[in-house]
C-alpha cells in the first residue's frame, strides 16, 4: 500500500507539472498580460515640412515661401510595450497595447525625441504538440511623438510574426518581429516604416482552464463507486496539503 501511495502521488504531481508546463493558454475567456522592449533600425524617407522660408536680399529683404527638399536618415531606438489581451475564441487573441519608444541621435543636431502609441490588436497562435508556438498579429492605432518642444499626432499600421516558448506555469516567453507603417499627419508630411525585434514575457489568466477543469473532475467523480469517490478526496487533501508544504518551504529558502 504505501508503494502504491508512492506510485499516485508522484503520478499526481507529474500531471501537474505537465498541465503547467502545457496548459490552455490561449482558450476562449482568458487572458494575458506582456511586457516587452526592443531595440529597432529606423530608415526615414523624404520626410519635409510643407514650407520654408528663405530670405532672398535684391534692395531690400523680402520673404519667399519655398517647398523644403526632402531629408533621408537613420536612427537606433529603445523602446518598451504593455499589452492586455482577451481570448474571445481559442486561439483568437483581441487586445490593447501601448509602447514608449525614446530616440537619440548621435552625428546630427536633431533633438532627441519620445513615441507614445496607443493600438488595437488581433493575434492568431498556431498551437502544436510542442512548446514552441507561432502566431501572427495585426494591429492599428494612434502615435504622438514629444521633442519637448512640438508634438504631432499620427496613424499606426502594422503586423507581426512571433515565436511564443511555454513551460513555466502561467508565464511564457516570446519573440516577434514588428513592422509598423506611419503616415505622418502633423506639419511633416511623408511616412516610414520601422522594424522591431521584441523580446517579452506574457502571463496568462486561464480562467476557461480552471472551469473546464473542474467540471471535468466533477464528471469523473460522479461515474465512480461512493467508497472510490471518498478515497480520492482523501488523497486530494492529504496530498494537497502536502504540495503546499512543499511549495511554502521552497518560497522560504529562496
Amino acid at each position: 500500500m504505501p508503494a502504491r501511495r508512492l506510485i499516485t502521488s508522484l503520478g499526481l504531481v507529474g500531471a501537474a507539472v505537465c498541465t503547467s508546463a502545457h496548459g490552455g493558454f490561449h482558450e476562449r475567456g482568458n487572458l494575458s498580460v506582456s511586457v516587452a522592449g526592443s531595440v529597432a533600425h529606423t530608415s526615414t524617407y523624404d520626410r519635409r515640412s510643407e514650407t520654408a522660408v528663405s530670405v532672398v536680399y535684391n534692395e531690400d529683404f523680402s520673404f519667399t515661401e519655398v517647398p523644403e527638399p526632402g531629408e533621408s536618415f537613420t536612427d537606433l531606438d529603445t523602446s518598451v510595450f504593455l499589452s492586455l489581451g482577451y481570448f474571445v475564441r481559442d486561439r483568437f487573441e483581441l487586445g490593447l497595447s501601448g509602447s514608449v519608444l525614446q530616440t537619440t541621435y548621435s552625428g546630427t543636431d536633431r533633438d532627441d525625441f519620445s513615441i507614445y502609441d496607443a493600438q488595437l490588436y488581433a493575434k492568431y497562435f498556431f498551437d502544436n504538440a510542442s512548446r514552441f508556438t507561432p502566431y501572427l498579429k495585426a494591429k492599428g492605432g494612434l502615435s504622438w511623438l514629444d521633442t519637448g518642444d512640438y508634438s504631432e499626432e499620427n496613424a499606426i499600421l502594422g503586423g507581426v510574426a512571433g515565436l511564443e516558448y511555454t513551460g513555466f506555469g502561467p508565464m511564457s516567453f516570446f519573440l516577434e518581429l514588428t513592422s509598423d507603417y506611419t503616415e505622418l499627419g502633423g506639419t511633416l508630411r511623408g511616412s516610414e516604416w520601422r522594424n522591431q525585434v521584441y523580446f517579452g514575457v506574457s502571463w496568462y489568466v486561464d480562467f476557461s482552464t480552471r472551469l473546464k477543469r473542474r467540471k471535468h473532475n466533477r464528471e469523473v467523480l460522479s461515474g465512480l463507486e461512493p467508497a472510490t469517490r471518498k478515497r480520492l478526496r482523501n488523497a486530494e487533501k492529504k496530498w494537497g496539503r502536502a504540495l503546499q508544504r512543499v511549495d511554502s518551504a521552497s518560497h522560504t529558502s529562496l
